[in-house]
């Protein structure tokens, strides 16, 4: 009986999986609109929260996120004084710092506002895929 079941289910899986490949522009435009839901907003936030909460139980854990938080907003305010716009297009709007890769040193960081960071992760997922 139990077989009957898992074997249901991984049917299930497949098809879903080959109605979704069929369909992703639909899809795509579905979890678009989904996200924007107020219920799932509180949800996710809710999830982000708890999920602190549960990380910071560990009191030894709780000081490293401090010490790690204000040590990057101190590094993220002295590289958005020093280079003051965004590297791309010159804008001194909404920036924000892009990781070359996921050290916190000046070199490896990028000062972008936000529509040269999302173009230029767009373009990173897609050359990835």
């Amino acid at each position: 009986m139990a077989l009957i079941k898992e074997e249901k289910d991984r049917r299930h899986k497949v098809a879903r999986k080959n109605w979704k490949d069929k369909n992703k522009e639909h899809v795509k435009k579905y979890e678009k609109e989904y996200s924007k839901r107020p219920e799932v907003k509180i949800r996710r936030k809710k999830y982000q929260r708890d999920y602190i909460k549960k990380y910071l139980k560990n009191n030894d854990k709780h000081k490293i996120y401090l010490i790690r938080q204000s040590a990057y907003g101190r590094l993220r305010k002295n590289i958005i004084k020093e280079r003051e716009a965004c590297e791309v297009c010159k804008s001194k709007e909404n920036l924000e710092i892009h990781h070359e890769e996921y050290i916190n040193q000046p070199e490896c960081l990028r000062l972008l506002c936000r529509k040269c960071h999302r173009k230029l992760h767009s373009k990173l997922w897609r050359t990835s895929q």
